[in-house]
């Protein structure tokens, strides 16, 4: 029964790709292979992460069609890592007259203490996209840039802002050190077999230091208006943020987005002073405090 559906996901690549069947490598469902085949969206995601950098560190390189692209829009170095041991021989034999280094391992289990610290890209398995961006937020003194292209929900969520309705654990984790953009959204079609959704590229730099703001848009214009004051982020400190501690006020925050903050934080009594100080009441929701406020909570009550 596999080696039909195998069969016949090798077919559908074949045709869709008019190559012969030799050298061609059909993806697999359970690694969450989709081969990106459209060359404009190939071509856009080379030139921004050359812009970049000529040092790369590559996610899934698969068949090597982002590499391509990556090394025609000036490469210099490119570091890639493959758990699929299939694809190894044919990246070695096709990047041979570059400056190319493969490593066939799961990005997971990769120690990124080891690995340069180059720019990160890759067209990231959908099911494994968000703990591999927040393996790479970990180590963002490192690499400082990373260009992935993931599922369209996830990137949503990734770069929601405060009070909109996606903002949320990860959206608050990631931008705490991070900025975070999209930059290009891509169809089910550009994808070889295609996915049942739409992809986004996504963006995400290190926060220079001091280059945490927040302006008083972020904050919901009814409690504004409610506690009669604007927010001071002023004097919410967001330097040396351990992400350890963040995490575990971010867990119990959005514990439950539906309840409001003091539900969710009642663990912490010094949550409601915190958040009053800055402007809020504790019947906010946990998707209407900046992400500065969150800094500030796991400094002082952690």
């Amino acid at each position: 029964m596999n080696s039909r559906n195998d069969s016949y996901k090798k077919d559908h690549y074949l045709k869709r790709n008019n190559q012969s069947n030799a050298n061609v490598i059909a993806p697999k469902k359970n690694l969450g292979q989709h081969y990106l085949i459209d060359t404009n969206k190939l071509s856009y995601i080379a030139s921004f992460a050359n812009q970049l950098s000529e040092s790369i560190i590559e996610i899934g390189p698969g068949t090597g069609q982002l590499t391509k692209y990556l090394f025609e829009y000036g490469c210099k170095k490119l570091l890639a890592i493959e758990k699929d041991k299939r694809f190894i021989v044919h990246l070695n034999s096709l990047f041979s007259n570059q400056d190319f280094t493969i490593f066939n391992k799961d990005i997971l289990n990769t120690n990124f203490d080891e690995l340069p610290n180059y720019i990160l890209v890759g067209n990231l398995p959908y099911n494994i996209s968000a703990p591999i961006i927040i393996k790479f937020i970990n180590f963002i003194n490192k690499f400082e840039h990373g260009i992935f292209l993931i599922q369209k929900e996830v990137a949503d969520k990734i770069c929601a802002k405060c009070n909109d309705r996606s903002y949320g654990r990860i959206s608050v984790f990631i931008q705490s050190v991070a900025n975070t953009k999209k930059i290009l959204t891509v169809p089910p079609g550009c994808f070889s077999p295609p996915p049942k959704v739409y992809s986004e590229v996504i963006y995400i730099t290190k926060k220079n230091k001091g280059n945490i703001h927040a302006n008083n848009e972020h904050i919901d214009q009814s409690n504004k208006d409610k506690n009669n004051e604007k927010i001071d982020l002023g004097k919410v400190d967001t330097e040396n943020i351990d992400l350890e501690k963040l995490d575990i006020i971010l867990k119990a925050a959005f514990s439950n987005p539906r309840k409001t903050i003091r539900n969710n934080l009642k663990g912490f009594p010094k949550a409601e002073e915190i958040i009053q100080n800055n402007g809020l009441d504790m019947s906010v929701r946990p998707n209407n405090i900046p992400v500065e406020i969150y800094i500030q909570l796991s400094k002082i009550i952690c």
